[in-house]
């Protein structure tokens, strides 16, 4: 793109002269416009012949007059949700020969939006348009063929998923909360989208988990909140490369073919199989991140802690609670509890219970300095384990004594095949 770029902000604007612009600004080339104008300006767009870039924000109502005569247009992006453009700019703009990427998200476009004859479209984005079904020529070739971004996420009543047979050339799929239950006709076929680095499926009650086999090239996958209880077929430790999101669903345990590792998000799955729960403490401590937790206890008080702690040890473990839990430390309790979402809860609880207990002993008889410094680690740690190490490293940090002994009984580390 040579040329230059333009923000005019038509409630500003004197649009009461005529005409605004006495000649052709040809050498503008990306156009960006802001703001109702208390008129309807006169072929406004005669003056930007060739613009190849439309974008529009702030409260617009409706395009000025004239937006067909943009015979250069490449780019429409009309998604300000704040915006309102007219059905008739839409159907200007779908008439343009040269248009490549159209972006109406967040306008409403309702039933029966079509972008039949559109035969230079690449990137189409609906988002949260009011979608009551598929767009009308999605399915022909012209189109089909050549369409490299399709994003219809945030339209529940869409229903049906599109046929991706024949886009050979489609990178990213987003299907998010479309009301689908099947799988996109033409997903991983021989005649499908093989080059696909994005697929989102997420917020669907899908009937059947899709397969990754020939999508070599896929970076993220989301299939969160899909009520799927398998893993997709075909992961490997290149793909997906980046991202995979299975987050809620019903899945309980881990195939041993599949390698955890960063960009993995299995949190809200009932995952209860002991292997598969010590696969994922290990995978934490390599990652760094949490990949998997599970819901948060509703209990708030010492008993949480208190399984497998003998008898007599119990009213001292309560007469330290009652002393620590006051409205002071409330943010760092509530930390504690969240110690129940991870893996060790429910594989190393024991351990984790004198772990617990042993830092609230370590806490109590910290100074003022380090008691700040813990409560600011618990505070901006947003993984309960990774806490919970950090916050006996920084114990031992601050007492030179306890530099070699552990406050714990450490665990064994799980074997991974």
């Amino acid at each position: 793109m040579v040329g230059f770029k333009a923000y005019i902000d038509l409630s500003a604007w004197p649009m009461q002269m005529t005409p605004v612009f006495s000649t052709p600004i040809n050498s503008v080339v990306s156009l960006t416009l802001r703001g109702p104008s208390p008129l309807v300006v006169k072929d406004f767009f005669a003056a930007f012949p060739n613009v190849e870039v439309l974008r529009a924000s702030g409260q617009m109502n409706g395009l000025p007059d004239g937006v067909g005569m943009l015979k250069a247009l490449r780019v429409a992006d009309l998604s300000d949700p704040w915006g309102h453009i007219a059905p008739a700019d839409i159907e200007q703009l779908k008439k343009l020969p040269r248009l490549q990427e159209l972006n109406l998200e967040g306008q409403t476009v309702g039933y029966g939006f079509s972008v039949r004859g559109m035969a230079q479209l690449r990137v189409l984005k609906l988002g949260n348009t009011g979608l009551l079904d598929l767009p009308g020529g999605l399915s022909e070739l012209a189109v089909r063929s050549r369409l490299e971004v399709l994003d219809l996420q945030r339209n529940p009543y869409i229903r049906n998923a599109p046929d991706v047979t024949g886009m050979s050339e489609l990178r990213i799929l987003d299907l998010t909360h479309t009301g689908i239950n099947q799988l996109p006709v033409g997903l991983g076929a021989e005649n499908g989208p093989k080059g696909l680095q994005v697929l989102k499926l997420g917020e669907n009650a899908l009937l059947e988990t899709p397969s990754l086999e020939g999508m070599s090239k896929l970076q993220e996958l989301d299939l969160s909140n899909t009520d799927i209880d398998t893993f997709p077929e075909g992961i490997t430790s290149e793909i997906p490369r980046t991202v995979l999101n299975l987050a809620n669903n019903r899945i309980r345990s881990i195939p041993e073919s599949v390698e955890l590792r960063a960009g993995f998000n299995l949190t809200g799955n009932p995952v209860s199989d002991p292997a598969s729960l010590r696969r994922l403490i290990f995978a934490r401590r390599q990652t760094g991140t949490d990949i998997w937790l599970g819901v948060e206890s509703v209990d708030t008080s010492a008993d949480l802690w208190l399984r497998h702690v003998p008898q007599a040890q119990v009213p001292e473990k309560l007469a330290l609670w009652d002393r620590l839990n006051t409205i002071s430390e409330n943010n760092l309790f509530k930390r504690i509890r969240n110690l129940s979402r991870t893996p060790e809860f429910f594989v190393e609880r024991q351990l984790l219970e004198r772990r617990v207990w042993a830092f609230l002993e370590h806490f109590e008889k910290a100074g003022a300095v380090e008691k700040s410094r813990l409560r600011s680690i618990a505070k901006e740690e947003v993984s309960p384990g990774q806490m919970l190490d950090r916050l006996e490293k920084e114990l031992k940090a601050f007492d030179p004594g306890r530099q070699n002994h552990p406050l714990h009984h450490l665990p064994k580390r799980p074997r991974v095949n």
